[in-house]
């Protein structure tokens, strides 16, 4: 039986749950170790740079901000703590796959502490990427969506009852509006109106 870590001698009653934390706390440091990488694999580099921090008397926190072409899309970011541990910090907090820009934000562990990483941006065109013309569901192999008789019947039926005319009177005088509605030139004379401030 495993015994559990005490200054006594005495024997666990559960024993798999004692491995089941001890693999989880295992599981968790690993999880905090590990390498970014976000997308899928292709897609040209767009950027490849070593990114470091020396060791200051507070934590080294920096944020680095890479812009695809006009017409590409981040697809995938990688960063690589070179450090031993590897116990840097390393998130995407802005932009990111799908988005013209990422901004990557790095830290070190703690402080007296700096970090070395390794980023590495790749891009596509939004094209190869995001079709702009989706093939709508049920569509037909040439691109047109196949419409129900039901439906060409309920969409006639829709566009009539929206095309009937209302006859609607208007008041001649403003004597004649109720009560509680004001004329836009009573409205006008209770506005002050205040310049807004020039922002260059």
């Amino acid at each position: 039986m495993l015994q559990c870590p005490s200054s006594r001698s005495v024997t666990c009653k559960h024993p798999k749950m004692y491995t089941k934390v001890v693999a989880l706390f295992g599981l968790v440091a690993v999880a905090a170790a590990a390498d970014l990488s976000v997308g899928t694999e292709g897609g040209q580099l767009i950027f490849d740079k070593n990114v470091t921090a020396s060791p200051a008397i507070w934590k080294q926190v920096q944020n680095l901000t890479v812009n695809a072409t006009d017409d590409g899309l981040i697809s995938r970011v990688v960063v690589i703590d070179n450090r031993p541990k590897k116990d840097g910090e390393a998130k995407v907090v802005d932009g990111g796959v799908g988005h013209n820009d990422v901004t990557i934000e790095l830290k070190s562990p703690t402080v007296f502490r700096g970090f070395d990483f390794t980023v590495k941006v790749y891009a596509s065109e939004a094209a190869a990427q995001f079709p702009q013309h989706p093939v709508p569901v049920g569509a037909s192999k040439d691109g047109q969506t196949k419409v129900t008789p039901a439906v060409e019947e309920q969409e006639q039926a829709n566009k009539e009852q929206h095309s009937q005319k209302v006859p609607i009177e208007l008041p001649a005088e403003s004597s004649e509006l109720p009560q509680n509605i004001q004329t836009t030139q009573s409205l006008e004379k209770n506005i002050k109106v205040k310049p807004l401030p020039h922002i260059l």
